[in-house]
């Protein structure tokens, strides 16, 4: 029998009114049972779309703006949906708290990872001795207060702040364990799309961890979360620091950059879609935020260098939070290094207490990631300020560590040389250092020299800060003997400024073609936002490059830096380093060409850890052939033996032996080096 309209009509009805119910019934409103600050009242369920009313908009308002009382009150909260002229709601009671009143503010805390371990990738912290942001003891015995089981089960990068209403805190930490064995490499291509999430009432007791997806499918990794709460939108903003690829690079091999990406959330359980904060066409990450006068201060590592003047701090403002890149003002760039740090990165910024001992200024933490750990700058004025360092500051009285990539050296015994040295670059003569201060054009850091030999004259080549150009650059000095003395060119050869270049100008490598009688310098440095390998012909002068030479290399897979040339037998060999130098991972790669200017072949890792053996990191490594000899040796530097790490790092040499094809083998890392052998 067929239906009749009226019957039609019904189940039309039905379903529609089902349709309503089920969406009603998947509603949620996260913290509605005790609420203590904004509620994210979803527009949506089920495909449908939901409207908000409240019976006291004064408490909470119809788009979840709560104003807490002098009284913990209820308020209503009905969600209606209407779909296919058939209309129902819910209706939710919210318990709101009663207001917080903050006393006023006696101290500060700190939370921080130690490093690049499993037991370092863990949430620490530390308070200030007293209203003294300049005096810190660690807290819990020294032992972590937050551990990770889910996610890589390593925790980096946390931050803790206060809600907004005082009696909440969130804390947020980067999913990534290098301490498992991930490379910094992987880290970047395949990383966690997660942060890691918790809250407490008082920094003791601290909720269940969750574990919370952020970025889009195109990130490779998800570093250094920070929040800030941002009263136009009633939202905290969540921002960090992801690499991004091409839907269609599966394999994450193309050129990419850290952007700044964010959400936003009221409740740090839901979050708006991921958004591009910051892209300025280079890398960027490790933003921090602080409001004054109504004016947001961002604090950012600009990775670039040739956007703002060098690799960096900066700090820029605008009176719109979301406000893009343009629409924000520098107002200070190369703030670790005007105030006389090394490189720094992982920036943290907080105005003083009132009644702190040190008075009234703004401070801004920095991580000296090669040197001392964590080191307070300050000003009296932010809008227009002088960053410092404290003159007579006893720092590092707790070691808050982050992201560690080069490292200091601190004096001791190592298997080669009387003391912990790094970057060796090896011949058959001796070098020795410079005496300081002779270098015009450089104001610090020489960073892995190499040297050279041609028509009686040594060419000795490094790298420096040049506060002319406001990054690292190479240049060359001169002697008649290879144990100087070494007058240096007034001026850098390398400024990294041409059409093609290099992340930082670092690590030069100069190499005699034997085939042709020219001469060429390898130099760069790398990682996952950028191809960093390059080389260039000498003039014969040894001092300048040959116009339109600079090239870059193609086929050294995950190069970072430390790249080294020999040959041997009709074969060019090139080896570099893979990783970052704080991780055990640090490690040397190979490939072969049949001509310097290539094509490169990759043959895989020719030097790794061993771990059975606690040797750990072993990388920037440079290569010398034994004159009249076939007998190749490899100098290298590793994690201390014992008890090292990358900030405690030992010089060691073992052999190279070259298999039937004339490629090198893997070199097996000896804990004792190798013996003597006379150079004839």
């Amino acid at each position: 029998m067929p239906w009749s309209l009226w019957s039609i009509v019904t189940v039309q009805a039905n379903s529609a009114e089902s349709q309503i119910q089920a969406a009603l019934s998947s509603l949620t409103v996260t913290n509605v049972e005790d609420v203590s600050g904004n509620l994210y009242l979803p527009g949506t369920s089920d495909g449908l779309n939901v409207t908000w009313s409240s019976n006291n908009p004064s408490i909470i308002s119809a788009d979840g703006i709560v104003r807490r009382q002098d009284s913990a009150t209820t308020v209503d909260l009905t969600a209606v949906i209407e779909h296919d002229g058939t209309t129902s709601n819910r209706t939710f009671s919210a318990n709101v708290r009663q207001a917080f009143q903050l006393d006023a503010f006696e101290g500060y805390a700190f939370t921080y990872f130690t490093g690049n371990s499993i037991a370092g990738e863990k949430i620490y912290i530390a308070a200030s001795n007293g209203n003294n942001a300049l005096d810190w003891v660690e807290l819990n015995g020294g032992q972590p207060i937050l551990t990770s089981t889910m996610g890589t089960k390593g925790l980096r990068d946390p931050f803790v702040m206060r809600s907004v209403e005082g009696d909440k805190f969130f804390l947020l930490a980067t999913d990534l364990s290098i301490g498992s064995g991930t490379s910094w490499g992987d880290s970047v291509k395949r990383g966690s799309l997660y942060l890691e999430i918790w809250e407490s009432s008082d920094l003791k007791t601290w909720s269940a961890q969750r574990h919370v997806k952020v970025s889009p499918p195109t990130a490779g990794n998800t570093w250094a979360p920070e929040a800030y709460y941002d009263a136009d939108l009633g939202s905290y903003v969540v921002f960090w620091a992801s690499s991004l690829y091409a839907d269609t690079d599966k394999d994450r091999t193309g050129a990419t950059y850290h952007r700044m990406l964010y959400v936003t959330t009221r409740d740090f359980v839901t979050f708006s879609d991921p958004q591009i904060w910051q892209d300025a066409g280079m890398s960027r990450i490790d933003t921090t935020v602080i409001q004054e006068d109504g004016v947001f201060y961002r604090f950012t590592k600009d990775e670039g260098a040739t956007g703002t003047g060098c690799s960096d701090i900066i700090e820029e403002r605008s009176s719109k939070l979301l406000d893009p890149v343009a629409s924000w003002t520098q107002v200070v760039a190369c703030i670790g290094r005007n105030a006389g740090t090394s490189a720094v990165e992982g920036p943290t910024v907080f105005k003083s207490n009132p009644g702190d001992v040190n008075g009234e200024k703004f401070y801004l933490f920095v991580d000296e990631y090669g040197g001392r750990g964590y080191i307070p700058l300050e000003t009296a004025d932010i809008a227009n300020p002088t960053w410092k360092e404290l003159a007579g500051l006893k720092t590092n009285k707790v070691s808050f560590t982050t992201r560690r990539r080069r490292a200091p050296l601190e004096k001791r015994v190592s298997p080669v040389l009387p003391g912990l040295y790094a970057d060796p670059n090896i011949a058959p003569f001796l070098t020795l250092n410079g005496t300081s201060g002779n270098v015009p054009w450089a104001d610090g850091n020489a960073w892995a020299p190499t040297i050279i030999e041609r028509n009686g004259k040594y060419y000795f080549y490094f790298s420096g800060d040049n506060p002319t150009y406001k990054r690292k650059t190479i240049g060359v000095a001169i002697g008649t003997s290879p144990t100087g003395p070494f007058s240096a060119q007034p001026t850098a050869m390398i400024l990294n400024d041409g059409p093609v270049k290099t992340g930082q100008a670092i690590d030069p490598a100069v190499f005699k073609d034997p085939t042709t009688g020219k001469y060429y310098i390898f130099y760069g440095n790398g990682g996952s936002d950028i191809t960093g390998s390059l080389y260039a012909e000498l003039n014969d002068d040894m001092i300048s490059l040959k116009t339109n030479s600079t090239k870059a290399i193609t086929g050294l897979t995950d190069f970072r830096e430390g790249i080294f040339v020999n040959y041997r037998k009709g074969l060019f060999h090139l080896t570099y380093s893979i990783d970052d130098t704080g991780s055990e991972n640090y490690r040397v790669g190979y490939a072969t060409a049949t001509s310097v200017h290539g094509p490169w072949t990759y043959r895989g890792v020719v030097l790794q850890k061993d771990v059975a053996k606690s040797i750990l990191a072993t990388g920037h490594s440079s290569i010398v052939n034994v004159p009249g000899t076939d007998d190749w040796y490899i100098a290298y530097h590793r994690f201390r033996i014992p008890g090292g790490d990358g900030q405690h790092r030992e010089t060691t040499v073992d052999r190279v032996y070259f298999d039937g094809e004339g490629f090198m083998k893997m070199v097996v890392p000896t804990l004792g080096s190798v013996g003597a052998e006379r150079v004839p």
